[in-house]
């Protein structure tokens, strides 16, 4: 969906509200369900600047970093970007300025691209690692069972631990296991 916010740009104090019912694209990590739902606001604050508030909710299609199963997780982000309007009466980005003979993703001419805006929000709301559940339990370190499915029976006692060289090497060099290097230096500090 593009909005042409050249009678917004030339008006001030005027505003308007539009629908926002756009389908995004599946992305690397992230497939969309369904259309993103929402509403956007336009407003010319009249001093050379368009505020653009927007309320969306998705639902995506994600992969639990820990178990690796899929889930459907809920978004609901709101956000405002602001253009600012040229003396030619262009819009344009704020931070544009820094990527001169760039094009800009969101607005070109007077024309705001309202999906592109919205899916660059959606995936910071997403970023991060993504978990089916607070409490998953993830795979076996062993045989890579699901966990969260049940027990495996893999006996993990004297499985090495990923870190465990480094607590030998921290003991190996006179310093107490589980301590910091710096916890250690007061301590030698505090002796002198």
């Amino acid at each position: 969906m593009r909005i042409d916010l050249s009678a917004l740009a030339r008006h001030r104090g005027r505003s308007a509200t539009y629908a926002v019912e756009e389908l995004l694209g599946a992305e690397d990590e992230v497939e969309w369900e369904g259309p993103v739902r929402g509403e956007l606001t336009v407003q010319n604050t009249g001093s050379n600047v368009l505020s653009v508030r927007v309320r969306v909710q998705a639902r995506a299609r994600r992969e639990c970093a820990r178990c690796l199963a899929g889930f459907t997780a809920s978004v609901t982000q709101e956000f405002e970007e602001r253009l600012e309007i040229g003396g030619d009466g262009q819009l344009r980005m704020p931070d544009d300025e820094a990527w001169e003979g760039q094009r800009s993703m969101l607005v070109e001419d007077k024309w705001l691209d309202v999906g592109e805006l919205v899916r660059q929000q959606l995936l910071l709301a997403l970023a991060g690692r993504g978990l089916c559940r607070p409490q998953c339990r993830g795979l076996c370190p062993i045989c890579g069972v699901n966990l969260n499915e049940g027990a495996c029976g893999c006996q993990r006692e004297g499985v090495e631990r990923p870190l465990g060289r480094l607590g030998e090497m921290w003991q190996a060099r006179g310093r107490p296991a589980g301590k910091g290097a710096g916890e250690h230096k007061a301590k030698r500090g505090a002796r002198r």
